[in-house]
C-alpha cells in the first residue's frame, strides 16, 4: 500500500460509516514526507462535546477548518474531508508529456497546500484516535471554495469549487444513523450560497441546524435557515458556470484565452 492510500484510510477508513462521502482528490497530490506547513495541528482542545446524535459541517478557511476537525475528532466526531478540487493542475489535462521540463506549473486561484499539508499531518493524529467506525461525522469544507478575491486572469489554474446536495448523506440517512441535528461551524452568519440548498434540504426534513463560531468558548445557537431570494441564486447559478468540473468529479482547469 502507498503512503498516499494510507494517509488517504486514516481519513476515510474502509470500514468508515461515511467514508464514501469522502473526497480522495488532494490525497493524490501527497509527497511522502509531510510537509512543515502544518507541524502545529494537534487535537488538543474540546469546542464540543460529542453526543452521537449531532453531524458538524465545518466550513471554516483552508487549515483551520483541517485544524478544527482534529480537535472534534478528539471529541468524538470522525472528520470527513469534502476538499474536492485540484490544488494544481493534473497530469490528465497536461496532455502528452514528452518530458519533465513540458509541464508548466500554473498559479492556482484556491492555494490548497496548507490543506494538503494539513491532511497529510492529520492522518498520524488521527492514528492515535482509534476512533469507532459508528462516529458521527464531521464533514470538512473550505470556506474560500469560492476564491479569496484575488484577480482571476488567463493562464491561472482555476480551481474554484462548490458543493451541492450530492456530496452530502441525505437527511433521510442521516436519520436512520441517529443524526437528529448539524451545527454548522463557520465565522460568519449565513451560509455559503452553496451549502445553503443543503442545510435547507435537511431542515426541511426535519433536521435541527445550529450555527457555532469557532471562537473559544461560544455556543451552538438554533438558526432557521433561509431561501436566498431569486436574484441571489440567478446570481450564484451564473456564476457556477465559470466553474469545471472533469468526468472525475473534481473541479480545476487552466484558464486560456478563449475561456
Amino acid at each position: 500500500m502507498s503512503v498516499k492510500e494510507e494517509i488517504l484510510l486514516a481519513w476515510a477508513p474502509a470500514e468508515g460509516k461515511w467514508s464514501r462521502w469522502a473526497k480522495p482528490v488532494l490525497f493524490s497530490f501527497m509527497e511522502s514526507e509531510p510537509s512543515p506547513l502544518a507541524s502545529l495541528l494537534s487535537t488538543e482542545g474540546r469546542p464540543l462535546e460529542c453526543d452521537g446524535s449531532t453531524a458538524l459541517v465545518i466550513d471554516l478557511p483552508g487549515i483551520e477548518s483541517v485544524q478544527f476537525a482534529l480537535q472534534v475528532a478528539g471529541c468524538g466526531y470522525r472528520p470527513v474531508p469534502l476538499f474536492n478540487a485540484y490544488p494544481q493542475q493534473p497530469a490528465s489535462q497536461q496532455g502528452p508529456v514528452l518530458s519533465r521540463v513540458d509541464i508548466v506549473t500554473y498559479l492556482p486561484v484556491v492555494d490548497m497546500s496548507r490543506i494538503t499539508a494539513g491532511l497529510h499531518r492529520g492522518a498520524e493524529l488521527l492514528r492515535k484516535l482509534s476512533l469507532p467506525n459508528t462516529a458521527p461525522p464531521a464533514f470538512v469544507l473550505d470556506s474560500l471554495r469560492h476564491g479569496s478575491g484575488i484577480p482571476i486572469h488567463v493562464g491561472m489554474f482555476d480551481n474554484r469549487s462548490a458543493v451541492d446536495l450530492s456530496d452530502f448523506p441525505s437527511a433521510s440517512l442521516l436519520g436512520q444513523n441517529g443524526i437528529k441535528s448539524v451545527i454548522l461551524v463557520q465565522e460568519r452568519r449565513a451560509p455559503a450560497d452553496d451549502l445553503n440548498s443543503v442545510l435547507l434540504n435537511w431542515q426541511n426534513a426535519g433536521i435541527e441546524i445550529s450555527l457555532l463560531s469557532p471562537r473559544q468558548g461560544a455556543s451552538p445557537e438554533r438558526i432557521r435557515v433561509q431561501r436566498p431570494p431569486w436574484w441571489r441564486r440567478l446570481w450564484f447559478r451564473f456564476g457556477m458556470l465559470f466553474y469545471s468540473k472533469d468526468g472525475y468529479g473534481a473541479f480545476g482547469h487552466v484558464i486560456s484565452s478563449s475561456g
